[in-house]
């Protein structure tokens, strides 16, 4: 999977083998990354995309565990950054972030892939616990419409 090598040429200290095969959050951030590059520039192109970033992002605000960040990282920082990026609030409790991210998703205002993808790599960048396995799981599977077109234009550029 051309993904997979993309992924793989970010990574020094592990290889993943297989989209099945991500399961920490380093893995993960790193499989957004990828979505993120490969689709810079590009809108979301169908309801499925829109519903997977959602789906996604509300999937990983419901899993914060408190304290948020790691190195101490203020919420204001990033509740600034999570705006600029996400267009959501963020006030210290996940519960604000995931009614913008409902709000929006109603609304269906997301548009640029990569400012939303950068967000959601942010978040697992900067998240002070590790994901269950599960939940990165789950996100991953949740991705499969932007993981399929990612995986298209690699494929056809080639």
């Amino acid at each position: 999977m051309k993904l997979i090598e993309k992924i793989n040429k970010n990574l020094l200290d592990f290889q993943i083998q297989s989209i099945e095969s991500i399961n920490n959050n380093k893995a993960l951030e790193q499989l957004i990354y990828a979505i993120r590059m490969t689709l810079s520039r590009e809108e979301f192109k169908t309801k499925e995309e829109i519903d997977a970033y959602f789906k996604t992002a509300i999937l990983l605000f419901n899993n914060l565990e408190k304290p948020y960040w790691r190195n101490g990282n203020d919420n204001k920082k990033l509740s600034d950054y999570f705006m600029s990026k996400m267009d959501i609030t963020f006030d210290g409790e996940s519960k604000a972030a995931i009614n913008s991210l409902i709000d929006i998703w109603s609304d269906r205002k997301a548009t640029n892939i990569e400012f939303n993808m950068r967000g959601l790599e942010v978040l697992l960048v900067e998240s002070r616990n590790e994901f269950p396995k599960t939940v990165i799981s789950l996100a991953v599977k949740t991705l499969m419409p932007l993981i399929e077109r990612a995986e298209k234009k690699l494929v056809n550029n080639n």
